[in-house]
């Protein structure tokens, strides 16, 4: 049971920094951007999930949770360098920002694999996921409306990314 709440806790968690990173442009998301990371969100936790049935005879769920920090650290670092004040993170020239993001979805993946979690779990989890990005959009909209003068407001979705690695670690 605890296992089950720590998915869905963690997937609430991403789900809303991406759906804040997602309106960093100050407008909303396109549908179909939306549709497109949930389904990349879904495809690559059951990779991971496969990919973690296989290693988990010869590796510890210590390692993959210090590589799923390294790679929100990278994905952190990637987002600030490529950022664009009226792109936002995700426009269409940059395809650097996608890759630690995908290996990151595939670490969580990985990781319910170690927790023996049903596959089954990534329709439920895609279909959280979705709803809290679109919490997410609404959450960030709201906070930069009201920040609408602090040209740092866009950053605020990398403190839920930081909190997910901060419970990851303890």
């Amino acid at each position: 049971m605890l296992t089950w709440f720590g998915v869905l806790f963690f997937t609430t968690l991403l789900g809303l920094m991406m759906g804040g990173l997602l309106v960093s442009k100050r407008n909303l998301p396109q549908h179909k951007l939306i549709l497109a990371v949930v389904i990349m969100f879904a495809g690559m936790t059951y990779v991971g999930m496969l990919l973690g049935s296989i290693v988990s005879s010869f590796l510890s769920i210590i390692v993959i949770k210090l590589f799923m920090t390294i790679c929100a650290i990278l994905f952190i670092f990637v987002c600030l360098s490529q950022f664009h004040s009226t792109l936002g993170f995700f426009y269409t020239k940059e395809k650097l920002v996608w890759a630690p993001l995908l290996v990151l979805f595939l670490l969580f993946g990985m990781e319910w694999a170690f927790a023996d979690i049903s596959p089954w779990v990534i329709i439920l989890a895609s279909l959280l996921f979705m709803g809290t990005m679109m919490a997410g959009t609404f959450v960030q909209v709201m906070i930069q409306e009201k920040a609408w003068r602090i040209p740092y407001s866009a950053f605020i979705p990398f403190v839920w990314l930081l909190f997910i690695v901060i419970i990851k670690l303890v």
